[in-house]
């Protein structure tokens, strides 16, 4: 499954990032959502993956096993701040 991705350099450091990013109000008339209705619960997402979706959960842990050592909170957060801009 890791060769389904492609490999990114990730910044080690995001200092400056507030330069580079500003935030206005959504004044009136303000911007609409791109959704015209609210999300309808399903029993989906509190269903227990089956037997073929759990080789994929299973390659994800042993990933995770492997990156242990070098997963923390810290790195988690700026990792998706990093694969978001």
């Amino acid at each position: 499954m890791v060769k389904l991705y492609i490999q990114v350099p990730l910044n080690m450091s995001l200092k400056g990032w507030n330069a580079k990013w500003f935030y206005i109000q959504n004044a009136e008339p303000s911007l609409l959502a791109d959704i015209d209705h609210l999300a309808v619960p399903s029993a989906n997402w509190l269903a227990r993956p089956n037997s073929s979706e759990m080789t994929q959960v299973d390659e994800l842990l042993q990933i995770l096993g492997q990156m242990h050592n070098n997963l923390d909170r810290v790195g988690v957060a700026i990792n998706f701040v990093v694969l978001q801009i």
